[in-house]
C-alpha cells in the first residue's frame, strides 16, 4: 500500500538529508519535487496546490536553515500538512454508547466494491461487536448482485433478506420491505446495498435519492475504487452534492493503487474517511488510522515503534544531565562516555533501529560505527577506569606520561587510548548538537 508515493518521498528525504542543511532558497527545487510525485500519485491539481501552499508558509516561518535536523524538520511540516488535508479523526463508526442500532446505506459507481464492502462491514460487527446483522439489495440493474451479496453474506454468518414472492420489485418496494423486517425481527444493523451508478446519471441519482428517504440511514457511505485516479474528484464532488455523506470507504487499496485517492477525496468532500478495503476476502477491511496512513504514504510507518525502542538504549542519567544543564554549557566528560558504554550491550539492536529512520541515521552514526565490538567495549571501558577522576573529568590534561600510565594500568596500548579519546571527541561532539537541537529533547 503507497509503496509508490512512499519511495518517492522517502528519496527526497535523503537528498535534503545527504546535503546535511536545508536552504530556503532551494525550496521552490523540493517543492516542485513533492508537486510532480503528487501528482503521479493521482492526487488532484486543486489539492496538490493547497498542500504545496501550507508547506511553504510552515517552511518560511520556521528556522529550518538552523535546525540541527533539518530533514527531520522538513519531514515533519510535511506530515502534518497531509495530516491535515486528510483529517486528524479519526471515523467510529462502531461506537454505540449513544446508539443501539445502525441502519447503513452504500453508495458508489458501478465496480467500487459496495457489496463486498456490505459484508465486510457486516462480519466485524458480528464477529467483534456480537451484534444482529441483516443485509439487503436495492440493486434491481444487476441481475447477478442479489446472488452475490447472498453468497456473501453466508460467508459472513450475517442474515440476508430475501423477497419470498418471484415476481419482480422495483428497488423502492426493497428498500421498503428490507426497513420492515429490520424493525419486526429486531435486528441490531441494517446494511443496504445501493445499484452502482456513473456521477453523470442524474437519473439514476435521483432514484437513489428516493431509497436514501425510505430507508433514513444512520450512516451513508460514498465507497469509491481507490484506483480510479483523477476521475475520483468528479464522482465524490457529485455524490457529495446528491447525499448527506457521513464517511467515505476506500477500496482495493492492495491493488496497484497510487495513494493520491484518499487526499483527493477527503479534501473535496470534507467527509472523513472510515475505512480501507485492502483485498478481496471478507476479513480484509480495516479502519481509517489518519496518522498510520500518513506514515505509510511518507515511508515512515515505523518511525513511532522506532522511537520508543531509541528511547530505551539511551542512558537515564545522560538524558537528566541534559534537561538539567541544557541552559547552560554542557561539558560532556568520559565519566559520562564510560556511562554510555555500558549502554551498548544493546548496539545491534541500536543500529537496526537508526537505519530504519532517514532523519536520524547520519546523526548517531559515529556512536553505533560497525567497528565497535565486545571485546573493544572491554578495553575502552578498562582505560576510562585507569584514570583519575581529574582526567575523566578534564580529558583534555591526558598527554604522553599520562597515556603511558593508563596504558601500564589498563593492559592496553598507546593507540588504543589514542582511538578512544578520538571516539570521545567524536561522541562529545554528537552530544552537545543534541543539546541545541530542541526537537531531540522534546522527544526524550
Amino acid at each position: 500500500m503507497f509503496e509508490n508515493i512512499s519511495k518517492s518521498f522517502l528519496d527526497l528525504f535523503k537528498t535534503i538529508r545527504d546535503r546535511g542543511i536545508f536552504k530556503k532558497k532551494f525550496l521552490k527545487h523540493h517543492l516542485d519535487k513533492i508537486k510532480t510525485l503528487l501528482i503521479d500519485s493521482d492526487v488532484s491539481v486543486m489539492v496538490v496546490k493547497k498542500i504545496l501552499q501550507k508547506i511553504e508558509k510552515e517552511i518560511l516561518k520556521s528556522k529550518i536553515e538552523e535546525s540541527f535536523d533539518p530533514s527531520g524538520d522538513f519531514i515533519e511540516i510535511v506530515r502534518k500538512t497531509l495530516l491535515q488535508i486528510i483529517g486528524e479523526k479519526e471515523f467510529n463508526l462502531f461506537d454505540f454508547s449513544k446508539r443501539n442500532h445502525l441502519i447503513i446505506l452504500l453508495v458508489g459507481s458501478k465496480g467500487s466494491g459496495k457489496t463486498t464492502t456490505a459484508s465486510k462491514i457486516g462480519r466485524v460487527l458480528r464477529k467483534k461487536y456480537n451484534k444482529k446483522v441483516l443485509l439487503a439489495s436495492t440493486d434491481t440493474g444487476r441481475p447477478a448482485a442479489f446472488d452475490q451479496l447472498k453468497q456473501l453474506s453466508e460467508y459472513s454468518k450475517v442474515d440476508f433478506f430475501e423477497v419470498n414472492s418471484k415476481k419482480s420489485r422495483s428497488s423502492f418496494d426493497l428498500a421498503k420491505f428490507s426497513i420492515a423486517r429490520f424493525k419486526s425481527e429486531r435486528y441490531d444493523t441494517l446494511i443496504v446495498d445501493t445499484e452502482g451508478c456513473m456521477h453523470t446519471d442524474l437519473e439514476k441519482l435521483d432514484e437513489i435519492q428516493k431509497i436514501h428517504k425510505i430507508v433514513n440511514p444512520s450512516d451513508t457511505f460514498f465507497v469509491i475504487d481507490s484506483m480510479v485516479g483523477q476521475d475520483a474528484i468528479h464522482s465524490s464532488r457529485t455524490f457529495n452534492k446528491k447525499f448527506p455523506l457521513d464517511g467515505i470507504i476506500l477500496t482495493k487499496m492492495d491493488g496497484d493503487s497510487r495513494g493520491g485517492c484518499a487526499l483527493s477525496v477527503k479534501e473535496v468532500t470534507g467527509k472523513p474517511i472510515a475505512f480501507l478495503g485492502t483485498g478481496e476476502h471478507i476479513s480484509l477491511i480495516e479502519p481509517f488510522h489518519p496518522k498510520k496512513i500518513i506514515s505509510k504514504i511518507l515511508g515512515t510507518e515505523h518511525t513511532f515503534h522506532i522511537m520508543k525502542d531509541m528511547k530505551k538504549n539511551f542512558s537515564i542519567n545522560i538524558k537528566k544531565k541534559l534537561f538539567q544543564k541544557k541552559s547552560d554549557f554542557y561539558k560532556f566528560d568520559l565519566e559520562d562516555f564510560l556511562e554510555q558504554l555500558n549502554y551498548m550491550k544493546n548496539i545491534d539492536n541500536l543500529k537496526k533501529i537508526v537505519r530504519k529512520i532517514p532523519y536520524l541515521r547520519q546523526s548517531v552514526d559515529n556512536l553505533i560505527r560497525s567497528d565497535i565490538d565486545e571485546s573493544l567495549l572491554s578495553k575502552m571501558k578498562a582505560i576510562i577506569q585507569s584514570m583519575t577522576h581529574e582526567e575523566r573529568k578534564n580529558p583534555e590534561i591526558i598527554k604522553s606520561s599520562r597515556k603511558r600510565r593508563i596504558s601500564l594500568g589498563s593492559g592496553t596500548k598507546v593507540q588504543e587510548i589514542n582511538f578512544l579519546l578520538k571516539r570521545f571527541q567524536e561522541v562529545k561532539k554528537m552530544m552537545n548538537n543534541f543539546k541545541k537541537n530542541k526537537k531531540f529533547f522534546n522527544f526524550f
